[in-house]
């Protein structure tokens, strides 16, 4: 499977479906956890770096094999990851990241041995563990303010997105 990474790509994939469902699955997250805060690019405060950003898609599959389209909104906060243009005719393009893995820590190793417990006392099999959304209760604490590129499909002209809270890809 072709893992899609611009949304031109997405609408030309054999599994659009999954992977759209993914992307508003994620934004939908991300809504809910009141993530960020539309803000019009006419009040950023000059000289403020509006940070890019992009949309990690891949497929996994579960215990029987079903394939599962996945997304990641991310932050692009190193400038050494390799970026290319999402949509040349978007006044606000994302980017598309190339060739990097985007990990995060989302669970401390006190709730990580809890649940391992409860698993072993239930004497259960644990295969995977996904803690949804699980690094967004990390708020922006920032003594400056984060604005970052909105998530690419879900954008009105002229918004940008100020974070309340972490996304991937930034330090805590």
């Amino acid at each position: 499977i072709k893992i899609p990474s611009t949304m031109k790509q997405v609408h030309e994939s054999p599994y659009k479906e999954q992977f759209l469902a993914s992307d508003y699955k994620e934004y939908y997250a991300l809504m809910v956890n009141e993530t960020w805060k539309e803000v019009p690019l006419s009040e950023v405060p000059p000289g403020v770096e509006i940070k890019n950003t992009a949309v990690i898609r891949t497929v996994k599959t579960d215990v029987f094999d079903n394939l599962t389209a996945k997304s990641r909104f991310i932050v692009l906060d190193d400038k050494k990851k390799e970026v290319v243009p999402d949509d040349p005719d978007s006044n606000l393009p994302n980017v598309i990241v190339k060739n990097i893995d985007n990990y995060a820590p989302v669970v401390s190793y006190l709730m990580l041995r809890i649940l391992l417990a409860i698993a072993a006392f239930l004497r259960m099999d644990v295969d995977h563990f996904d803690f949804s959304t699980a690094f967004l209760n990390a708020k922006a604490t920032s003594d400056t303010p984060i604005y970052v590129r909105p998530f690419p499909g879900r954008c009105r002209p002229g918004i940008v997105y100020l974070l309340q809270k972490m996304l991937y890809g930034l330090q805590a």
